[in-house]
């Protein structure tokens, strides 16, 4: 069962790195202020999913604390890409997407607060021997930080979806990959795993994202 679900895992990583190639294509066609965002998203991920991979490929523990600031950078992404996404799905009405934009340095300054304060300890992964992972030890409240920012994007979800002149589908599918990420952290906090990492709630996130480009785009 070990090697499917490693398996099953590598999938998982070659698809969010071809969502991130992609997403990188449908930005370039899409306006200024859209595609700068997105940039930085990918740039995001991009370190986040090399540092998975690294992870997987590495015989050796020496210098994997080097990469923690890399490893949890999906409390950065989440956020920009739910926001992101509401804004394209929901551009009919009005709002200022330099507002969006100030969601990065506080972000930010939160994630640099996170990897002081917080601890994680490198542990092998359920998959097998040398396959390492990060278990964060003393931060509680990152999860929750976390699990009620979906919440939040999935609550906006089912308040706009009523409405008329939105993208109800890309509204539809936000709500669905809210919950997705929300359900894989709380198994995972409770000590039920799939996976070493939380991937699955990356990978609906991005899909979304890759939709709302091509509403942009057409």
């Amino acid at each position: 069962m070990g090697e499917i679900m490693f398996e099953i895992y590598i999938i998982i990583l070659i698809l969010i790195f071809a969502l991130l190639v992609t997403g990188i294509k449908l930005a370039t066609q899409s306006p200024k202020k859209i595609k700068f965002m997105c940039f930085f998203i990918i740039l995001v991920y991009t370190l986040r999913y090399i540092t998975l991979i690294i992870f997987t490929m590495v015989n050796s523990s020496i210098y994997l604390y080097l990469l923690k600031p890399f490893y949890y950078l999906y409390l950065i992404g989440i956020p920009l890409v739910g926001l992101t996404v509401l804004y394209i799905f929901i551009r009919t009405i009005k709002i200022n997407f330099y507002y969006i934009f100030i969601s990065i340095p506080i972000l930010l300054f939160i994630y640099a607060l996170m990897q002081v304060n917080v601890t994680a300890v490198l542990g092998i992964s359920n998959m097998g021997n040398h396959f390492y992972t990060f278990t964060i030890q003393n931060g509680e409240y990152v999860l929750w930080f976390y699990v009620i920012v979906n919440l939040l994007f999935a609550f906006s979800s089912l308040i706009y979806v009523r409405n008329r002149i939105v993208i109800k589908k890309g509204i539809c599918i936000t709500f669905i990959a809210s919950i997705i990420a929300v359900i894989e952290v709380v198994m995972a906090s409770f000590g039920i795993r799939i996976f070493p990492e939380n991937v699955l709630g990356d990978l609906a996130w991005l899909i979304v994202l890759v939709y709302s480009l091509n509403k942009v785009k057409h």
